[in-house]
């Protein structure tokens, strides 16, 4: 019982965040107004470099540096950045002829800001409130996986008379490995 009330906030979370997901779409995101910023990076900077140097300047909440992949300049010669996090996008365009950047920032509906809570699972965040985050995500998977089994092995164990309780168990468990088979 308290590991169930141990992670009513989460599965309050990913109820959300299921309903979000089919009720709403792909949308869920309202944008900002854009704003510019003067930046000139030192003469040979890669955009590594530019990307890195953003990044430490903003300190965008709750967002993770752009990932080597994702830097890449357009045909103008511009460098767009976008900055995930769970609250929205943080997109940046730098603008080397201007030398400064557009800066626009879209924000989450809360529905959408759960769906992305949900699955934030990796532990090396580098926010600290994401991390435990992420630390709790953990323990509801496993401790919800528990209660799974403990309950069935309760549910078996409480019935040693009632042969169809096994049964039943048994032909689900079948149905279950031969479903898994046969989809591989």
């Amino acid at each position: 019982m308290y590991i169930g009330l141990l992670n009513f906030s989460n599965l309050i979370v990913f109820g959300i965040a299921g309903l979000a997901a089919t009720f709403q779409g792909e949308g869920g995101m309202a944008a900002g107004v854009a704003r510019y910023e003067s930046f000139t990076p030192s003469p040979g900077s890669t955009d590594r470099l530019i990307a890195d140097l953003v990044f430490d300047r903003f300190h965008f909440p709750l967002a993770d540096p752009v990932g080597d992949w994702a830097i890449h300049r357009d045909a103008a010669g511009k460098l767009p950045l976008e900055f995930w996090s769970v609250n929205g996008i943080t997109k940046v365009l730098y603008e080397p002829n201007q030398n400064r950047l557009r800066i626009q920032t879209s924000r989450n509906t809360l529905p959408s800001f759960l769906n992305g809570m949900h699955t934030v699972i990796e532990l090396d965040q580098r926010d600290w409130r994401m991390r435990a985050w992420a630390w709790y995500n953990h323990a509801a998977i496993w401790s919800l996986l528990a209660m799974a089994i403990s309950g069935v092995y309760l549910w078996l164990a409480s019935r040693p008379g009632y042969r169809i309780a096994q049964y039943s168990f048994a032909g689900g468990a079948a149905i279950f490995i031969l479903l898994y088979i046969v989809t591989r």
